[in-house]
Formats: structure tokens, C-alpha cells, sequence
């Protein structure tokens, strides 16, 4: 009951649309870097954070520039947005939406990817790791090379220190990220 107002996801396009022409708003992507990596929506600022709970810290040091905004934000299924615009509601920010249903929902509504404000793969926690749309365009990159990549390997990574590292790199270095040491 203290969130933020839930917008459909063609509602949430209609806005983050809009956002792309104006000051006004901000877009706000409260999902853990490792997801914004691979996708996001075009003008989204990711919330640079690991875990969640590093969320109020990110939020208590950009209140004022929030407090003057009309704040947009997503998640992949809507839970985090539900704490996360609380959280800013409570600390005085006063225009707070969010897309209902999170980006699951969103390339539901938007499926083909033709007219979808959201570019690259959507993070899934499950054995997939990501959820693509057709026509997705790479916009991950390899931590190592910094060649497009996008794809975290389930095999090779452990849930606590995801990264993007094509196989090639992770054999020819050093690499310690992701337990993918050579």
C-alpha cells in the first residue's frame, strides 16, 4: 500500500517513451548490475549494486536529485520495485511508478520486440539465466576483452559473483571472476 503507482507495461511505454524527451523524469532500473548487464530499458539508469540491499544506500545518496523527478522504475518481476518505491516514497519523494508485473510482463505485452522500449535479454533466475526477444541486440560486454557478449553460462558461474567472460577469455588469463579460473 505504500509503493508506488503500478502502471501497465503499455503504460510504463507510453512514459518511458516520454521519459526520453524530458528532464523530468528519472528511469530507474532496481535489479542487481549483473541483470542490467545484459538488458534494459533505453534511457535507464541502473542502480549500480551487487544485491539488492545495497538499494538504500544507492537511494539515501541521490534523494535530492530524486525528490524534484517523476521516478520510473522496474524490476524483472515487480517484488524489488514494491520495496524499492516504498522506500522512496517514505523518504519524501512524491511521484513514484512502476511497471506492474516487472519486465516479465512487459515483453509479454511487447513479444516480437518490434515496438519494445527494452534492448538486450531479460535476466531469469533459472537454469536459462536469460529470457531474449526476438531481434534482441547485444549490449553486454566480456569483462576481459570488452567484445560484445551477453551470455552467463550456468555451468561456470556461481550466484554470488556473476560476470560476463566469453570461454575464450576466461581460458587465455588469469580470470578468478565467476570461478572461471584457467
Amino acid at each position: 500500500t505504500h509503493g508506488g503507482v503500478h502502471l501497465s507495461p503499455q503504460e510504463f511505454h507510453e512514459r518511458v517513451i516520454e521519459a526520453q524527451c524530458s528532464d523530468e523524469t528519472v528511469l530507474l532500473d532496481v535489479r542487481n548490475t549483473f541483470e542490467s548487464d545484459i538488458g534494459r530499458f533505453k534511457g535507464a539508469t541502473p542502480v549500480p549494486m551487487a544485491s539488492f540491499s545495497e538499494y538504500t544506500s544507492y537511494a539515501e545518496s541521490n534523494l535530492p536529485e530524486l525528490r524534484g523527478k517523476k521516478v520510473l522504475m522496474y524490476c524483472t518481476g515487480g517484488i524489488r520495485c514494491e520495496k524499492a518505491s516504498a522506500y522512496l516514497r517514505k523518504r519524501g519523494v512524491r511521484s513514484v511508478s512502476q511497471l506492474s508485473g516487472g519486465i516479465h510482463r512487459y515483453l509479454e505485452a511487447y513479444p516480437d520486440g518490434s515496438d519494445s522500449a527494452y534492448i538486450g535479454k531479460n535476466f531469469v533466475f533459472d537454469r536459462r539465466m536469460s529470457q531474449s526477444t526476438p531481434g534482441a541486440q547485444v549490449i553486454g560486454r566480456c569483462v576481459e576483452c570488452e567484445a560484445a557478449y551477453d551470455t552467463y553460462e550456468p555451468r561456470k558461474v556461481r550466484e554470488t559473483l556473476l560476470a560476463l567472460v566469453q570461454p575464450k577469455c576466461a581460458r587465455s588469463s588469469n580470470c578468478m571472476i565467476a570461478g572461471l579460473a584457467s
